[in-house]
């Protein structure tokens, strides 16, 4: 699950003010470690959000580096939704669970001061706690953004890279906006309810190839829930929710519109 790092859970010593398990990440490249992932740490360490896996400390043990986080028993969204070909089922309820922690954790986020972009939103990041709830991890190529956008060299996982990371032939330099993690947002979601990826190879992901709506794949989703995944997914940022704020408001409503058909 984490090819850079080794992960190991830890029983805390009595008096540590720690809770009895935590989780340390051993970094297998001790100098993209010091330059990246301590700054992590740094960084995670100020957020105080339910769905967010607390770092306590971070530091050298030996020369290496490590990361002392908190313990989360259970796997990832990743594991719990299954391969791609044989995918395991998620209701309906499960799918907008999860999507509105995901969300919550994004609005928050977004709204620091300088907001605070995660660019690595995807399944692999996201931990299930023992209650059900989803836990965001890896904050390794986090940005603040004081402006509408930062440039990028086009980093991330493919199926979960918005358009506007792998630049164009006039202009290769990718741009990473708020919504790029809107656009994220919108293909976990997608993989949730249809079992798939809106474009699951790289060429597909380079050469915009036009994108199923959910509903095509899975007739049980309702046609507002459907809309909303296809603006998270729109091709330009500035079609797609602004924000993170935008994003749950938008999904708040949504459920409320289902929970009253339903009842």
């Amino acid at each position: 699950l984490f090819p850079y790092t080794t992960l190991f859970r830890s029983r805390t010593i009595d008096g540590s003010n720690l809770p009895p398990f935590v989780a340390l990440k051993f970094f297998t490249n001790q100098d993209r470690a010091l330059r990246v992932y301590l700054d992590e740490a740094e960084r995670v360490k100020q957020f105080n959000h339910p769905h967010i896996v607390k770092v306590f400390e971070a530091g050298r043990v030996d020369g290496l580096a490590l990361l002392c986080m908190e313990y989360v028993a259970g796997g990832t969204l990743l594991q719990r939704l299954g391969e791609v070909e044989s995918p395991n089922a998620v209701s309906l309820e499960e799918a907008l669970e999860w999507a509105y922690d995901i969300a919550e954790v994004l609005a928050y986020l977004h709204d620091w001061q300088p907001a605070f972009m995660h660019c690595d939103l995807k399944l692999d990041n996201l931990l299930l706690g023992p209650e059900g709830n989803v836990r965001l991890i890896d904050f390794g190529q986090s940005k603040t953004i004081d402006r509408l956008f930062v440039e990028t060299a086009g980093v991330g996982a493919y199926p979960y890279m918005a358009p506007e990371l792998l630049g164009s032939e006039r202009d290769p330099s990718g741009r990473r906006y708020l919504q790029s993690d809107v656009y994220a947002f919108g293909v976990i979601l997608y993989r949730m309810l249809t079992g798939r990826f809106p474009r699951p190879t790289l060429t597909e992901v380079h050469n915009l190839v036009p994108i199923r709506r959910p509903s095509e794949l899975n007739s049980r989703i309702p046609r507002e829930l459907d809309e909303f995944v296809m603006r998270c997914l729109e091709t330009k940022p500035e079609r797609r929710y602004h924000n993170g704020k935008d994003l749950l408001g938008n999904l708040t409503r949504i459920r409320e519109v289902l929970a009253a058909r339903s009842s």
